[in-house]
């Protein structure tokens, strides 16, 4: 029975009676489905308390060892997080009972199976239609007597046959509401489970001469045992001409070296200057890159333990791990509530879902539990540490307050509103004129945490070096194969429409090529074809323009030194544009990272400038360092008959290695034409244009007095050019 053969179908039809959960009177639920260690989605219906989803998923089961149970949660589906709406256990031996057990089998019809509450102050309510059944694709055509056997061998249990199949089915649908939830393992010092072993197979020697198919992984590692098994052959024929025997290695290795292996592996990347040793910068920013809430008091008290001061100290890798490990080893038996909500003390780590497997629902795990989990899914390969920099999951320590939960009409949460100096960015859409709060990735919010501090801080060599860093070892390990792998899952996290994309998904070598992808020619249109008066968007981005440069440093450029000069890098150039109006396109990592001519005209050599890898988020372009002239930018012009000379400057930022032109330079280029694009990472155009020569659009005015950046794509309407002044 080793060979998998059979398949444990589950359909979830649709729902009846949910209960309310959004302020409009309904709900936008899905379910989840977990089934031995597999986990499924719906999708989301959105507005309905009667949902017809019509899903079904396969799980392939494992004879030896099939599922007991399988669990449904349903969920109401929030601008961030979800709501409980309640869960649904079927315990497999009650459902098998029945016989009638097989999929195509005419008396195993839907059931409906009532939603029940295991937490206390959740109100719940309904129930949902749902059929499972077994599935052999070899035949088709058991009967119940068949299956009944099947299950039998698989469970080694002797389970009586019965012909009242009705109420069996309804007995384990009441049962439902009794059952408490099963799992075959879990992460918990409460426990047996207290390491790993692993195997790796070494070589097998005189084997039958028929076809052998091996696999070998590479190894784990050092310290590894060897020895050998003899083989017993199933087929006698062989038996007096060979004596087969397979070699392996094993090790064990405790949870506890684990977790040291990652924060090795962990600290490597944060240690800017490769000395072995990290600083509080690199310290701070590494526990960052967990979404910890450790205090500037707690992590200086990791120096002074070892009598070092935290201003100019180093700690070494095991002075740091021990720190740490003996913070889990206080704080272990500590998890989120039971709506996955932290309180609010300090936490070494948050995290809702792993970066490595994507399993969700970490954080009703102890710290010690997510930190091992995360160490058990990168032990094979410790450079998917990285991972954890450039994961998509919220990690800011202000995602663990519940007030992050709680979404409040448009002024914004909590005390954070539009135009305040928060790190979780909203923008307005264009088109459908609703407040969205901006998805952020882990290394934008490391910048960020980087830039507040003191500006002393911002511009030393162990921050610029730290950022450099991360920069160029995300450009690496985004250009290798494997990246690949990461495309789907950013597809489905920012919710991507891949019917716009020109080429299909497996085509895409790496991430870098999928992240400055090309999309189909009539994806993205240009306003008013016929009128070249008419400014358009150069970018998928999030835009913010004003009237004069002044309005702009006076609303939203906070640099103390920034100038036109300084950003153009050309002081004679810089007084064309003095008085003139300035317009910000700046693009997060999941928008559409090709950059498009904005007007027609002839356009210019571009000018490459040097520098720096901050962040060009809304956070840091509003604090004291002038980040707009200080990062790696390239500059060209356009001299355009109605815009007059225009200033395009392609600026980089924190994760972009490089900017590349397409387009041809001293050609006359029409409006959405493509002009280039951005390697992997956030970035940002920023447009200038002589005093008197355009208006923007009044809408995103006003927008940006506010301020709040305003949702553009590519060709949209942002401006139009005025009368010609001399």
């Amino acid at each position: 029975m080793a060979t998998l053969h059979y398949i444990l179908k589950i359909d979830i039809i649709k729902a009846k009676n949910l209960a309310i959960k959004d302020k409009n009177g309904f709900s936008d639920p899905y379910i989840t489905v977990n089934v031995g260690d597999e986990s499924y989605n719906t999708q989301v219906v959105n507005k309905n308390l009667n949902p017809v989803w019509d899903a079904s998923f396969d799980y392939k089961v494992n004879p030896e060892h099939p599922p007991s149970e399988i669990h449904f949660t349903c969920w109401d589906r929030d601008i961030f997080g979800r709501d409980y709406m309640g869960e649904i256990f079927i315990p497999l031996d009650k459902f098998c009972g029945g016989g009638h057990i097989g999929y195509q089998d005419q008396s195993n019809t839907p059931h409906w199976y009532p939603l029940i509450s295991k937490r206390k102050k959740e109100s719940v309510s309904g129930e949902v239609y749902i059929k499972i059944g077994f599935v052999d694709k070899d035949n088709e055509f058991l009967d119940h007597r068949e299956w009944t056997s099947i299950w039998n061998r698989m469970n080694n249990l002797k389970i009586e046959e019965s012909s009242n199949t009705s109420s069996d089915i309804s007995t384990a649908v009441e049962d439902t509401m009794k059952i408490k939830p099963e799992r075959q393992y879990s992460y918990s010092q409460a426990n047996d489970v207290v390491g790993l072993t692993f195997v790796e197979i070494v070589r097998a020697i005189d084997l039958p001469a028929v076809r052998n198919v091996t696999g070998l992984e590479q190894n784990i590692g050092d310290g590894m045992e060897e020895i050998e098994l003899s083989l017993k052959l199933h087929d006698t024929t062989w038996a007096d001409k060979n004596k087969p025997k397979l070699n392996v290695r094993l090790k064990y290795v405790p949870y506890e070296h684990l977790r040291i292996q990652f924060w090795r592996a962990l600290a490597k990347i944060y240690d800017s200057d490769e000395n072995g040793v990290l600083n509080f910068v690199e310290v701070e920013t590494m526990l960052n890159s967990l979404g910890s809430s450790l205090t500037n008091k707690t992590i200086s008290s990791f120096f002074t333990r070892f009598g070092k001061d935290p201003e100019k100290g180093e700690l070494e890798f095991s002075e740091l791990i021990s720190c740490l490990e003996e913070w889990l080893s206080d704080v272990s038996r500590h998890s989120a509530d039971s709506s996955g909500e932290e309180s609010d003390n300090e936490h070494l780590i948050f995290m809702k879902e792993c970066p490595i497997c994507h399993r969700p629902e970490l954080t009703h795990l102890s710290e010690a539990d997510i930190i091992t989990h995360v160490s058990i899914c990168a032990s094979n390969d410790w450079t998917e540490v990285n991972k954890i920099v450039t994961g998509d999951f919220i990690t800011e320590s202000q995602a663990q307050r519940k007030w992050l939960s709680k979404v409040i009409t448009k002024v914004g949460f909590g005390s954070f509103r539009i135009g305040a100096n928060s790190a979780n960015i909203l923008s307005k859409n264009r088109d459908t004129g609703l407040i969205e709060e901006e998805k952020m990735a882990t290394y934008v919010r490391l910048g960020i945490r980087l830039l507040y501090k003191d500006k002393q801080r911002i511009e030393s060599k162990t921050t610029k070096n730290l950022l450099k860093k991360l920069t160029d070892q995300q450009g690496k390990k985004f250009d290798k194969p494997t990246s690949a792998e990461e495309i789907r899952h950013f597809i489905d996290f920012h919710g991507l429409n891949k019917e716009e994309i020109l080429e299909p998904i497996e085509s895409f070598k790496n991430f870098n090529e999928f992240f400055y992808r090309k999309l189909k020619p009539d994806a993205r249109k240009c306003d008013s074809p016929e009128d070249p008066r008419v400014l358009v968007s150069p970018a998928d981005c999030r835009m913010m323009c004003f009237p004069t440069i002044n309005d702009a440093t006076e609303i939203w450029i906070k640099g103390d030194t920034f100038t036109v000069s300084r950003l153009l890098g050309n002081e004679e150039m810089g007084k064309e544009f003095e008085g003139g109006s300035l317009g910000i396109f700046r693009l997060a990592p999941q928008d559409y990272h090709r950059f498009h001519i904005p007007v027609e005209g002839t356009l210019s050599e571009p000018f490459e400038i040097p520098g720096e890898y901050y962040t060009v988020n809304p956070m840091a372009i509003r604090s004291e360092l002038d980040v707009y002239c200080l990062n790696k930018r390239a500059v060209s012009y356009i001299d355009s008959p109605q815009f007059g000379k225009v200033a395009f400057v392609a600026i980089g930022a924190m994760m972009v290695g490089s900017i590349r032109f397409t387009s041809k330079p001293n050609t006359y280029v029409k409006r959405v034409d493509e002009h280039g694009y951005f390697a992997f990472g956030g970035s940002t155009v920023v447009l200038l244009f002589q005093k008197g020569r355009m208006l923007f659009d009044e809408d995103i005015l006003e927008n940006s007095r506010e301020p709040l950046e305003t949702l553009v794509k590519v060709g949209m309407h942002v401006g139009k050019a005025t009368i010609h002044f001399k």
